[in-house]
């Protein structure tokens, strides 16, 4: 199989029939660090799955399924600002951009 020169995967599976299954293993494999490390970069402390889609390029129904079944450290705030969506970040990146009393006061202010 040639290896694509720019760095990208192929369109779809290589290879025979039955490969499915396992190609859409390695791209969610493969998703993971990509949304981790959008989520790492940002300036603020929250993220929503469709500006993480929009800058990685991964579309949104893969970043969705990374951010709810792959990642055991993501943080979710339901309904963000306007309650339009979720907003994402990690515990480190939370822990990095909120101070010691912003912490204690979101952990006040949840449910």
């Amino acid at each position: 199989m040639a290896q694509p020169s720019n760095g990208t995967l192929p369109a779809g599976p290589p290879g025979p029939r039955g490969q499915g299954r396992t190609w859409a293993r390695w791209t969610a494999v493969l998703d993971e660090p990509l949304v981790r490390s959008a989520i790492e970069r940002a300036p603020d402390t929250w993220r929503s799955a469709g500006a993480i889609s929009a800058e990685t390029g991964i579309p949104l129904d893969r970043v969705t399924a990374v951010l709810t079944g792959s990642l055991s450290d993501i943080i979710v705030a339901p309904g963000g600002h306007d309650g339009a969506c979720d907003l994402y970040s990690t515990r480190t990146h939370y822990r990095k951009t909120k101070s010691l009393l912003e912490r204690y006061l979101d952990v006040l202010d949840s449910p």
